[in-house]
């Protein structure tokens, strides 16, 4: 009894034996064999019963109810065993697998016991209507099987393929009618012998497919093969050959049973496509072009020599960055919006121009096509072709450079053609007239008496200083105009105005002038004593011809508009008539308002200060309400 005790007591202890992983030499197959036999025989056997169950629930008055119950415990209990036998490689549980098998032989001898009282009663079941209905029953049977067999042949007809039996010890061959129709046999041709088979099979192949044959039979293992076919209106053909050796109870082989498919078209397809992989995969590698495959993360995929070449990394280093890791920032915007669209489906390939980093640093141009390859509607790679376009990019900028020097050229000798007639017509008329004047006077001083040639020489001095004044104008402007002894540098807008007003400090408090600025840009790079003198001959012009009556405002601005720096200065004085003196604004010696005291070289100069160093001024008046001067550097 103590035994007993102990049995129960420990009956889920499993620490008196090792799990069955470690009882004998289990390899992983055997051992993975006999659990995954054991748990679809416990799954079996516990799905068994529930179907028995199932049935007698729905089928109420249904007789031997209790042989339907002994059945599914019977079942059950053996389905129990096999799950205990599976679980214990793991935990041996061998009192509850002792005590499950107890209850298991249990259960079947009262099943046998009960199926031994119930026999007498069975053999009293054969009945007229048993016997129509198992007629009726094999009956539909046998024309589900024609059925089944109709369908069979036509599947063989759509699939192409059919099936054979050989039986080695009579040597009978029977083909299937799809395997007639492989074959192209008419009605009257039979292949009833393996000989009759292998005529068939090409010369060269017959000897050989006879000898796998006789490998088969002896290795009792039939291996699945390919054969060719010349089929018997002499079409060739390649047929899949399956099918499995038949052995007695005495492991002899008896006959060989297999499929047979016409696979000849697919191995058509495949050869072509072999074909135009080997052709692409020669187009890729040795490209001049560079060619590469590019993952949806942008790692290289795959590289061909002459992208390898162009950027001076070998294969296994391209493969080790990303295509990100190489495209210059400015264009990787550009690059990523045309990815996004070919994610989108909105365009189908792209080409741009785009800028890459060299393993020793340098930049390359490329002109970059890609486009996106989808795989069961999914992006799968981008397939990227690189040209470089580098030597054209820099004599593309070089031509373009030459341009622009060529346009300056043009412009500045349009500019100095200009300013050559404008220096024609202040000597005809400033200097000639004044020289002309000098000559004459000096003609007839000789002859004069001495109170008249005191004023004719009085008048003679005037001209001569008439003429070095506008001898030095000239001088001042033709400086300006060579950029000579002149330094461009940063100059702050308010300081230079603060010098100007200083300067003009007594005209501004007689005039009561208002000076307001709003300066978007603070400093310009200009020559600073040009940039003083603009400022004191624009301020001093405004302060000279302002509007009597009314008090003088001038308002000075900076701003950026594009590239340009932009400075104006506007006044509300007199203004100037510009549908009247338009052309003649920025010329020498020109004054617009009487009664003022001007020499009319302020806006002269002022034009030839900004122009020399690039910029443009213009004027905008309505002839009573003031005056804008925009200069544009």
């Amino acid at each position: 009894m103590s035994e007993i005790a102990d049995f129960i007591s420990k009956l889920l202890e499993t620490a008196d034996w090792p799990p069955r992983w470690h009882c004998g030499k289990w390899s992983s197959f055997h051992g993975w064999l006999f659990i995954i036999s054991d748990l679809l025989v416990w799954s079996a056997y516990f799905t068994i019963p529930a179907i028995i169950i199932r049935y007698i629930t729905i089928k109420k008055h249904q007789r031997f109810i209790r042989l339907y119950f002994l059945f599914a415990a019977f079942i059950m209990a053996c389905g129990t065993t096999h799950f205990l036998d599976a679980v214990s490689f793991w935990y041996p549980a061998y009192r509850l697998n002792a005590l499950i098998r107890l209850v298991t032989a249990i259960v079947s001898w009262v099943t046998i016991f009960y199926m031994i009282r119930l026999l007498p009663y069975y053999f009293s079941l054969k009945t007229p209507a048993a016997l129509e209905a198992e007629a009726a029953m094999r009956q539909k049977a046998e024309q589900e099987l024609q059925l089944k067999n109709e369908q069979l042949r036509n599947a063989e007809t759509i699939g192409q393929f059919g099936h054979f039996e050989w039986d080695l010890a009579s040597g009978t061959l029977k083909l299937s009618e799809g395997m007639r129709q492989l074959f192209d046999l008419p009605e009257t041709q039979e292949i009833t012998t393996l000989a009759a088979y292998l005529n068939f099979i090409p010369d060269a192949e017959r000897v050989q497919q006879h000898d796998l044959l006789e490998t088969f039979i002896n290795n009792r293992h039939f291996r699945t093969h390919y054969q060719n076919i010349v089929t018997a209106k002499g079409n060739k053909k390649i047929f899949l050959t399956r099918g499995s050796v038949v052995c007695n109870n005495n492991n002899e082989a008896i006959k060989i049973i297999g499929t047979s498919q016409d696979i000849t078209e697919f191995k058509r397809n495949k050869q072509l496509l072999e074909e135009s992989r080997r052709i692409f995969k020669n187009a890729f590698d040795y490209s001049s072009i560079g060619m590469a495959l590019v993952d949806i993360q942008g790692r290289w995929i795959n590289v061909n020599q002459s992208i390898c070449d162009m950027f001076g990394y070998t294969r296994e280093e391209m493969l080790q960055r990303t295509f990100m890791d190489m495209t210059h920032p400015d264009d990787i915007a550009a690059d990523m919006d045309y990815v996004k669209q070919l994610l989108n489906h909105q365009i189908d390939n792209y080409r741009m121009e785009k800028r890459f980093y060299r393993k020793d640093g340098s930049v390359i141009w490329t002109l970059l096509s890609a486009s996106l390859v989808w795989k069961d509607n999914q992006p799968a790679f981008f397939t990227s072709q690189l040209v470089d376009i580098s030597a054209n990019k820099h004599l593309l900028n070089e031509m373009e450079n030459k341009n622009l020097a060529l346009e300056k050229a043009n412009h500045n000798l349009q500019y100095h053609i200009e300013h050559i007639t404008e220096f024609n017509r202040i000597i005809s008329h400033n200097l000639r007239g004044p020289a002309t004047t000098l000559i004459s006077a000096v003609d007839i001083v000789a002859d004069c008496e001495a109170e008249e040639a005191a004023e004719l020489l009085t008048r003679i001095k005037g001209t001569s200083e008439l003429i070095i004044q506008t001898l030095n104008d000239l001088k001042e402007v033709i400086e300006v105009q060579l950029n000579r002894n002149v330094t461009f540098s940063s100059c702050p807008l308010r300081d230079i105005i603060a010098a100007s007003t200083q300067t003009l400090q007594e005209a501004i408090r007689e005039s009561n002038a208002t000076i307001t600025t709003r300066l978007d840009i603070a400093d310009i790079h200009f020559p600073r004593v040009y940039l003083e003198s603009v400022f004191y001959n624009l301020l001093s012009n405004a302060i000279r011809f302002r509007q009597e009556g009314r008090p003088l405002e001038i308002q000075i601005t900076s701003e950026k508009r594009g590239d340009k720096t932009i400075i104006t200065v506007a006044d509300n004085g007199t203004g100037i008539d510009l549908n009247r003196y338009k052309e003649d604004v920025f010329k020498y010696k020109r004054i617009f308002h009487k009664g003022h005291n001007g020499r009319g070289l302020g806006l002269f100069l002022v034009k030839n200060q900004v122009e020399a160093c690039g910029g443009k001024i213009k004027i905008a008046s309505d002839g009573t309400s003031g005056t804008t001067f925009t200069i544009a550097l």
